[in-house]
């Protein structure tokens, strides 16, 4: 598997997460990305099968230390923290299939270590 979001990265990258949405209640639009992967220098690229040669890639800009999809697809959750700026430390970004940044909410605490939805 081709990982196009490392391309420029000088270092051993580190898996953070793997999440891959069943599809079961439908899609935001056909043929959209449903296979986040994650890596903890907050690198990331969404695919819309394994074999995806031109996926969506993104950069956090924190720590990442875990990401799921919810349970209709729609939103991708990534937990990690943010080094660097003002509001340095624990957070939730929230992106769309298409890799748009949604909102971003800020967690008390020294360390998140994972995420999951509830319901659905």
């Amino acid at each position: 598997m081709d990982m196009q979001c490392l391309e420029g990265f000088t270092g051993r990258p580190v898996l953070a997460a793997l999440s891959w949405y069943h599809g079961q209640y439908g899609y935001v639009e056909p043929g959209c990305p449903a296979l986040a992967i994650c890596f903890t220098n907050g690198r990331m690229q969404l695919m819309r099968n394994y074999n995806d040669h031109k996926p969506i890639l993104i950069d956090s800009m924190m720590e990442v230390a875990s990401a799921s999809w919810s349970h209709d697809g729609s939103v991708l959750a990534v937990a990690g923290k943010e080094t660097e700026g003002a509001d340095a430390g624990n957070v939730v970004q929230f992106y769309n299939p298409f890799g748009d940044h949604l909102r971003t909410l800020n967690l008390r605490g020294n360390n998140v270590k994972a995420i999951t939805w509830e319901g659905g």
